[in-house]
């Protein structure tokens, strides 16, 4: 229920951010500033990281449970999400895409390895492995997140 809860939450506030203009200067303008006009990759994108951070949270809360198959099934859904995180665009620092493609690299590596631990039924490992992860994340949204 409380997954249900959260990812209910998520897709409302995704459909907020994708239906509200952002940046009207009244209400007959109704287009974005230049250069933040969402094309269909970009939407890709935005629906492909809302599903990364909805199944973390839900990995984050059954580890914590200590429901290790529930954690290990939010990291195979990371993985589905995240597939072809290396073609997306950049809309911060678009010059470092040989950073971003490092960052994903680590974060692919790491959730690899997070599932791979749970799998073992280590938790105590997994758990060290969300830290990991977690500062993964926010290096990359530091660095190309707008």
């Amino acid at each position: 229920m409380k997954g249900e809860a959260t990812r209910a939450v998520m897709v409302f506030i995704f459909a907020a951010a994708v239906l509200i203009p952002v940046g009207c200067k009244n209400k007959e303008d109704k287009k974005p500033p230049t250069g933040m006009e969402h094309t269909e990759m970009m939407l890709k994108q935005h629906q492909a990281m809302q599903g990364v951070q909805t199944n973390w949270i839900e990995a984050k809360a059954a580890l914590s449970a200590g429901k290790l198959a529930e954690a290990e099934n939010s990291a195979a859904a990371i993985e589905r999400a995240s597939f072809g995180l290396e073609e997306f665009m950049v809309h911060k620092n678009p010059d470092r895409k040989d950073d971003f493609l490092a960052l994903a690299a680590r974060f692919h590596k790491l959730l690899g390895d997070f599932k791979t631990e749970l799998q073992k039924g280590d938790k105590a490992k997994a758990v060290e492995l969300v830290t990991e992860i977690d500062k993964a994340c926010n290096a990359c949204h530091a660095m190309f997140r707008q």
